[in-house]
């Protein structure tokens, strides 16, 4: 995931949020037929993981900006990862504000999430070139 400007970060956002609200509802929607209730329950798990897991994709970014690290070494990652999650934790947990920082990270972070996941399967058109 690239958060270099903040156009990829509203843009982001804006997924994330559409998607937070919409894949309940799709999920309800498909669970009312007997064919549909395994594929809503599955869909409905795969939200609930991506919103948690949002918070992690957000702090590893976090720790990697601060940390200049482009490396794939495990102490490296291990490290930003670290530091990424301590700042996130610190800042979820403000008075006053903290709630509106979690609620923002999440939604950043899952529709980070959905656009990696996204692009990751687009196939590449270079045919060997």
């Amino acid at each position: 995931m690239n958060f270099s400007d903040a156009v990829t970060v509203l843009k982001s956002g804006g997924i994330g949020l559409l998607l937070a609200i919409a894949t309940p509802i799709a999920a309800v929607i498909v669970m009312i037929t007997w064919v549909g209730l395994p594929i809503g329950l599955i869909g409905v798990v795969a939200w609930l993981l991506g919103l948690y897991f949002a918070k992690i994709l957000v702090a590893n970014f976090i720790g990697r900006t601060l940390l200049l690290s482009d490396m794939n070494r495990l102490s490296s990652v291990v490290l930003s990862l670290l530091l990424g999650l301590l700042l996130v934790i610190i800042a979820i947990n403000l008075p006053y504000i903290g709630w509106l920082i979690h609620f923002l990270l999440v939604i950043i972070g899952f529709g980070g999430l959905i656009m990696t996941l996204f692009n990751s399967f687009r196939p590449s058109h270079d045919f060997g070139r």
